[in-house]
């Protein structure tokens, strides 16, 4: 979600990143999921496009993301799984003192900006 959607001066690389490549992230494989008709023909076309007009690419992806609920759906996932690692750290016979890092590690991976 990040190297679509994050700020990049706060995450230090160029937004579209993963889209640009191709890379089969949970966004994409959702949306490929999720198109129809004209929006699954225009999403199939650039991925096809691997050279040119990558920022245009990344412009158009990223609106089909949207406009597909992918983006939504991501955030979804990424909030069930914060409370799966939280469920699961609460669960664990250790002593909270022990645990305070991993909680803290697991908010910050949440809360992250970069």
């Amino acid at each position: 979600w990040l190297d679509c959607f994050g700020d990049p001066e706060k995450f230090g690389k160029q937004v579209g990143g993963d889209i640009m490549a191709n890379k089969k992230t949970l966004l994409l494989i959702n949306a490929l999921k999720r198109a129809k008709g004209i929006d699954q023909e225009e999403l199939l076309n650039w991925l096809a496009n691997e050279k040119g007009q990558q920022e245009e690419k990344v412009k158009v992806i990223k609106a089909l993301y949207n406009k597909l609920g992918v983006t939504e759906y991501t955030i979804g996932e990424i909030d069930r799984f914060y409370q799966d690692a939280l469920t699961h750290l609460n669960a664990l016979s250790i002593s909270e003192e022990t645990k305070k890092p991993l909680y803290t590690f697991a908010k910050w991976l949440y809360e992250r900006e970069s």
